[in-house]
């Protein structure tokens, strides 16, 4: 009986712990889907217009500046399905493929800043030779960080073609 009991205090302590370590993980984590932990603050967005062939380019300067400010990106099938005339050109691959994460970047354990780029639209192939994608870019948790990204890397993607737009600072 005496086991029984203390069985039963460890079977039920044990999925208080499980389902408090889930929560936690939500909280310190970047979730399967991409999105940031919950604790880290939006600290900068902008959306940039990238000619085809600087597409590999702004990668590039991006992964530089993450690799210099210890982040570990990480790329996804995205970056090889931009470069696949297959599924840019096929309409029902192209809606299932975008918009997509093509890098993510963390820094930190447990996570303290994050970097994730989307590809948000695709125009390759252009019969006006306007050949461009979308890139968003966003930042979480370091406010230092973004202001870095903002004075090092956006005058720089800029100029690979140009901005759309800035929503929030």
């Amino acid at each position: 009986m005496k086991n029984i009991n203390i069985f039963s205090i460890l079977l039920i302590t044990a999925l208080v712990c499980s389902c408090d370590s889930n929560e936690n993980r939500l909280n310190f984590e970047v979730d399967e889907k991409g999105e940031p932990p919950k604790r880290l603050k939006e600290f900068y967005f902008q959306e940039f217009k990238i000619e085809e062939k600087n597409y590999v380019i702004a990668l590039g300067r991006i992964h530089t500046f993450l690799v210099e400010n210890s982040f570990y990106p990480k790329y996804s099938n995205c970056f090889d399905a931009t470069l696949d005339i297959m599924v840019i050109a096929n309409k029902e691959k192209y809606n299932k493929t975008y918009p997509c994460i093509v890098l993510q970047a963390e820094k930190g354990a447990p996570t303290k800043s994050y970097l994730v780029v989307n590809i948000n639209e695709v125009k390759f192939n252009q019969l006006d030779g306007d050949n461009r994608l979308q890139l968003m870019v966003k930042i979480y948790g370091l406010e230092k960080i973004a202001q870095q990204f903002k004075l090092d890397l956006e005058p720089t993607l800029n100029n690979l073609y140009g901005t759309l737009q800035q929503t929030k600072p």
